[in-house]
């Protein structure tokens, strides 16, 4: 009995951890932030359902005076500025900011490949970001 129990807590954390490796990489779209063309390094760009996702430590939230954390216990993404504190749980459809409701977003943070990554959009106009995404160049663009 242990070991049957023992055997299935391995398959579901397998199979917890592999959840979106199918995910698309796409190499071809950049992102602009503040008229510079933002670079992930070795992360790549992750495209599900038509949405980004990007690494929540890329540097990317930084740009915009933005701290990121992640709590590898409660699953929770943390996006902190002056006047800003939003708040994701992994694979969980909603967004708080400072503790409220601020949206439920049709797709959610998921950890891939060793990397927790965040929907682009939802991130950037929690922050009061624009994003346009421009279709001839693959490029989102941030303002």
């Amino acid at each position: 009995m242990k070991r049957a129990f023992i055997l299935l807590l391995t398959v579901a954390f397998v199979v917890s951890n592999t959840i979106g490796v199918t995910a698309s990489v796409d190499r071809t779209i950049k992102i602009m932030v503040k008229n510079e063309v933002f670079c992930f390094g070795e992360q790549p760009l992750i495209v599900r359902d038509g949405r980004l996702l990007v690494p929540l430590q890329s540097g990317i939230f930084e740009k915009f005076s933005a701290v990121t954390d992640y709590d590898h216990i409660y699953k929770e993404i943390v996006v902190r500025t002056e006047t800003h504190l939003l708040t994701m749980y992994m694979n969980q459809p909603f967004i708080l900011n400072k503790g409220e409701l601020y949206g439920e977003p049709d797709i959610c943070p998921e950890y891939i490949n060793g990397f927790v990554y965040v929907p682009l959009r939802v991130f950037m106009e929690a922050l009061g970001q624009t994003v346009e995404y421009v279709s001839e160049t693959h490029t989102a663009v941030i303002t």
